[in-house]
């Protein structure tokens, strides 16, 4: 799983509930929607957190990705 980061249409098109925290929910699922950013920019502090994990900018690089 990943997570992506949505600019600011892609949130209010695609992501509300900030739903593209995905990673973050699945690793820590009790979270409330609205702390999953809190989360992810303490997660993202982490070496191995960054090493492993997959953040994308927008859906358009994550539908890149899957056309590859």
């Amino acid at each position: 799983t990943r997570s992506v980061i949505p600019s600011f249409i892609e949130k209010l098109i695609f992501t509300p509930y900030n739903l593209g925290y995905h990673l973050e929910h699945h690793l820590y699922p009790t979270i409330p929607f609205y702390n999953l950013p809190k989360l992810h920019n303490l997660l993202i502090e982490n070496e191995a957190y960054q090493k492993e994990a997959i953040v994308q900018s927008s859906y358009s690089n994550v539908l890149r990705d899957f056309i590859k």
